[in-house]
């Protein structure tokens, strides 16, 4: 399934309270498993390969791209080094999608507020490793 097909699918079982419910409660993982497929494939690897780099087996992959195994965030980790990425961890201010900034745009919104009281080194909204 395309990604814009998926995305079809999921805007129209978005009318299903049930759906909708559990849908907000996995979503992050969901976020989560899409970005670690999209990392692997940029790099080339397969399920197999990724799994070697990391001593596990590609069942533990293949679970973990399904959502089907929470991780911790070291496990996270290591599986986003091993991918040659640098994981950061964001949050936003607000409940809603709507009121989620990602940390460009609220540094925008600081300089253009109070830009002469921003510290000189601080990553806003992000762990970064």
């Amino acid at each position: 399934m395309k990604n814009d097909d998926l995305q079809q699918y999921i805007d129209q079982r978005m009318a299903d309270p049930h759906f909708k419910s559990a849908w907000d409660e996995s979503r992050l993982e969901y976020m989560v498993a899409r970005q670690l497929i999209q990392l692997r494939r940029e790099q080339g690897l397969t399920q197999n390969q990724l799994a070697h780099k990391l001593h596990t087996q590609q069942s533990e992959i293949s679970r973990i791209e399904a959502g089907d195994q929470n991780i911790s965030l070291g496990k996270l980790e290591k599986l986003v080094t091993a991918l040659g990425a640098c994981p950061k961890i964001y949050f936003a201010w607000g409940a809603s999608d709507s009121d989620r900034k990602s940390p460009a745009a609220q540094w925008e919104s600081m300089l253009a507020a109070d830009w002469h009281k921003l510290p000189v080194s601080r990553d806003f909204g992000a762990l970064t490793w």
